[in-house]
């Protein structure tokens, strides 16, 4: 029985914008200012070493997937290497670390919204945002790659006004 084959409708673009945008969460907004507060100046270096460690993960991921051209992500790849049972955990654990990373991220975004809005309800922003994104996700893989995008190049250009506006304060 031949294998199903994958439509492949991301592109480079896409796809690079889904790897630079799921890096660069809200949770890592909410945190930063704490991490600044606490490290001083010491953060910038902190910031590169993290990223560098990061870069590290996403090149396994890239070999991974080269390697394993399946769908299923860690759950494929520890089925391919371990078999069933850690393949069953990992899918799991896959799963509900999910879960957690999506509530999280949707509480740190309503958050960062509230100290520009502080009038808006936190919880309710949340769970509004998780419908939004859940309503795009549905649409199909190209249309959330494509939202994906727009998301992450807004991100970008925020930070690039952030980083040269305090450039001028190292």
């Amino acid at each position: 029985m031949d294998e199903p084959h994958l439509k492949r409708d991301l592109g480079l673009v896409r796809t690079t914008m889904l790897g630079i945008g799921g890096t660069l969460s809200a949770a890592n907004f909410v945190i930063i200012g704490e991490a600044a507060g606490m490290a001083g100046y010491a953060i910038v270096p902190i910031v590169v070493i993290c990223g560098l460690l990061s870069l590290l993960t996403m090149y396994s991921y890239a070999e991974l997937g080269t390697a394993i051209p399946l769908a299923g992500g860690e759950y494929t790849f520890s089925k391919v290497a371990y078999g069933g049972f850690t393949s069953f955990l990992t899918g799991w654990f896959e799963w509900l670390s999910n879960i957690f990373y999506t509530a999280l991220s949707a509480i740190g975004f309503a958050y960062v919204v509230s100290y520009l809005f502080p009038e808006i309800n936190i919880p309710l922003t949340a769970v509004v945002v998780v419908v939004v994104f859940a309503i795009i996700n549905l649409r199909g893989t190209k249309e959330t790659a494509t939202a994906e995008t727009i998301i992450t190049i807004i991100v970008l250009v925020i930070l690039a006004v952030f980083v040269v506006g305090g450039w001028s304060f190292l």
